[in-house]
């Protein structure tokens, strides 16, 4: 059994970790964040994940970040599927819209920006599967002149991105 006295001599052992590597974090909040990052790995919570040591460090409760009790967990293309009428709904006016690769694989989200009629440009990942093609590279390459220029290809860090000239628009595919 760890005794209070055994755990305030860890608790001034870890004082001493973070005098001792501080000066690596450029400004105090920082510093404090890391300290309360390695004092919630230490502390005996179940489960270790992000919003979990924020928790245990105070940084983030349901409260303070004013997430409604009764709401769930929501993935981004649920929260994109939920967002994205209702912005078009408002008296904004939008005429397209562009999202990343994390919510271009979305195939409901996009099937809902196409029957909303507004114009959408999602990033999809060059191994994108997509209709009448097992890839989104190989309906690139099958796409008449018309539909755009192929302009360049350049690489990108994780994979090659294809750029296609429409009209006075270049649209950087990956």
């Amino acid at each position: 059994m760890i005794t209070a006295r055994v755990a305030e001599q860890w608790d001034l052992e870890l004082d001493d970790v973070f005098v001792t590597i501080g000066h690596r974090f450029g400004r105090v909040e920082l510093r404090r964040r890391m300290r309360d990052y390695v004092r919630g790995l230490l502390a005996p919570v179940a489960r270790k994940n992000c919003w979990q040591l924020a928790e245990q460090a105070g940084h983030a409760t349901r409260r303070t970040a004013k997430v409604p009790n009764g709401r769930g967990f929501a993935t981004k293309g649920e929260l994109a599927r939920h967002i994205v009428p209702r912005s078009l709904a408002s008296p904004l006016p939008i005429a397209w819209v562009t999202t990343d690769a994390a919510y271009g694989q979305e195939s409901r989200l996009r099937r809902l920006l196409e029957q909303s009629g507004v114009g959408y440009v999602p990033a999809v990942p060059k191994s994108q599967f997509t209709v009448g093609c097992p890839r989104i590279d190989g309906l690139f390459a099958k796409a008449p002149a018309e539909a755009g220029r192929r302009s360049h290809a350049e690489t990108a860090p994780k994979s090659p991105v294809v750029a296609f000239r429409c009209g006075d628009r270049t649209l950087r595919r990956p």
